[in-house]
C-alpha cells in the first residue's frame, strides 16, 4: 500500500504539470451543461410538459450535469495508455519496476481523478446548483450515490485495462476503444437516459456492465422513485461487484498469457 501511495503522489505531480488542460476542461464542461439546460428547458416549455419518462426538468438537467460529475470521479485513460506503451515499447520500463503494470495504472487513474475532482468537479457542481437547486436530493440518496460511484470507478478502470490488453493482439486497438465508448454512450446512458431507448435495448443493458458506470449511480443521485427501495440498491451494488469480479479475474488469468506476446526492440 505504501508503494501504491507513492505512485499516486508521483502521478499527481505529473498531472499538476497539466493544470491549464484541467482548467480548460473546467470551463468547457459548464458550457456543455448550460447548452443542455437551455435545450431541455425549451423542449419542456414547448410541450408544456411536467416530466418526460418520469424525469422532471430539474432532474433531466441534473442528469446532464450528473454525467459530467460522475465522469470527473471515474474517468481514466488506462486503455489508451496501455495500448501506447505496447506500441512504443515503453512497457518494457514498467515491467522492470518493483510493482505491477496493473498497480501503476491504477495509481495513475486515482491521481488523475484526484486532480480532476479538484479542477472539474466543483465548478460543475456550483454552476449546476445555481441553474437548478437540487431539492430532490436527500442524505440517503447521496450516500447510496457515493458508494455506487466508488464501485463505478473500479469497474471503469478494470474495463479500460481489459480493453487495453487487446493491444497485445491487435497492436493498434483504437477501434476497440471507440467501440467501448459507443457502447458506454448508449447502453450506459451517457447520451440520454436509458428510459428513452427501445425496450429491447433497455433489457439488454441490464446484463451489460455499461449501465452500472454512469446510469445507475445517477439514479440514486437524482433520488428517482424507482431507485428508492433497498432492493434496487442491493441489486445494483451486486451487479457492480459481479462485473468487478469478472474483469479482475479475467485480467489475472489473461495477463500472464498476453505478456508473453510482448516484444520490444532491445527487450
Amino acid at each position: 500500500m505504501n508503494l501504491l501511495a507513492a505512485y499516486i503522489k508521483l502521478n499527481m505531480k505529473i498531472m499538476f504539470q497539466y493544470r491549464k488542460s484541467f482548467l480548460l476542461s473546467a470551463l468547457i464542461h459548464p458550457m456543455e451543461l448550460i447548452v443542455g439546460a437551455v435545450i431541455f428547458t425549451s423542449v419542456y416549455a414547448f410541450g408544456n410538459l411536467e416530466s418526460i419518462h418520469g424525469y422532471s426538468l430539474a432532474q433531466i438537467v441534473w442528469y446532464i450535469g450528473g454525467m459530467q460529475i460522475v465522469g470527473t470521479i471515474i474517468w481514466n485513460f488506462a486503455a489508451g495508455r496501455l495500448s501506447n506503451q505496447i506500441l512504443d515499447g515503453s512497457l518494457s520500463i514498467h515491467l522492470l519496476k518493483p510493482t505491477s503494470v496493473f498497480m501503476f495504472e491504477l495509481a495513475n487513474a486515482v491521481a488523475l481523478r484526484i486532480v480532476g475532482i479538484l479542477f472539474e468537479f466543483f465548478p460543475i457542481l456550483i454552476i449546476q446548483i445555481l441553474l437548478f437547486y437540487p431539492n430532490f436530493i436527500t442524505i440517503g440518496s447521496t450516500l447510496k450515490f457515493v458508494l455506487c460511484v466508488f464501485l463505478s470507478f473500479f469497474l471503469f478502470f478494470l474495463l479500460n485495462f481489459s480493453v487495453g490488453m487487446t493491444a497485445f493482439y491487435m497492436k493498434n486497438n483504437s477501434s476497440m476503444i471507440a467501440l467501448i465508448t459507443i457502447l458506454t454512450a448508449f447502453a450506459g446512458g451517457t447520451i440520454i437516459p436509458i428510459e428513452f431507448l427501445p425496450d429491447w435495448l433497455q433489457r439488454l443493458s441490464e446484463f451489460l456492465p455499461f449501465r452500472y458506470l454512469y446510469y445507475e449511480p445517477l439514479q440514486f443521485f437524482l433520488n428517482r422513485e424507482a431507485a428508492g427501495g433497498w432492493g434496487y440498491f442491493i441489486n445494483v451494488i451486486g451487479m457492480q461487484l459481479l462485473w468487478i469480479g469478472v474483469f479482475f479475474l479475467g485480467i489475472k488469468l489473461v495477463w500472464p498469457k498476453v505478456i508473453k506476446r510482448y516484444c520490444a526492440v532491445g527487450g
